[in-house]
C-alpha cells in the first residue's frame, strides 16, 4: 500500500477517455471509463473490480480512440460501495505520465485535487 507522503504529488484532473486494461497474465483486455487522471495514477469507474494489489497493464485512449499512452501500474485503491459512478478502482502508475498525454483527456483546466 502507498504511504501518505506517497501520494497526492500531482494534480488530478476530471478526464475523458477510456483505459484498455489487460490483466496480469492474461491476454484477455476490457474497457473502462477514466473518471479522473493525474501524471501518477488514475481513478477508473467500473463495477468489475480487480485485487487490490494486482499489477495492470493499460492503454490510454481518447474519446476517439486513439492510443495516448502505454503502461503499467498497482491498484492502489478499490470502491466497492456506492451509486455505479462512484464504484471503481484507484491505479497508480509504474512511471509518470507526460504532461502532453494528460491534457487531451482533461475535462476542465482546473484540478480537482492532488493526488
Amino acid at each position: 500500500m502507498l504511504r501518505n507522503d506517497d501520494r497526492r504529488k500531482h494534480e488530478r484532473h476530471a478526464a475523458n477517455g477510456t483505459f484498455l486494461i489487460y490483466k496480469t497474465l492474461s491476454i484477455i483486455s476490457y474497457t473502462v471509463d477514466l473518471k479522473n487522471i493525474s501524471r501518477s495514477g488514475a481513478f477508473i469507474n467500473t463495477k468489475h473490480l480487480p485485487h487490490f494489489g494486482e499489477e495492470l497493464h493499460f492503454d490510454i485512449l481518447s474519446t476517439d480512440g486513439e492510443k495516448l499512452a502505454t503502461g503499467h501500474g498497482k491498484v492502489a485503491r478499490l470502491v466497492k460501495e456506492g451509486s455505479l459512478l462512484e464504484r471503481g478502482f484507484g491505479v497508480h502508475f509504474t512511471r509518470k505520465l507526460q504532461r502532453e498525454i494528460e491534457e487531451p483527456l482533461m475535462v476542465v483546466d482546473s484540478p480537482i485535487h492532488r493526488e
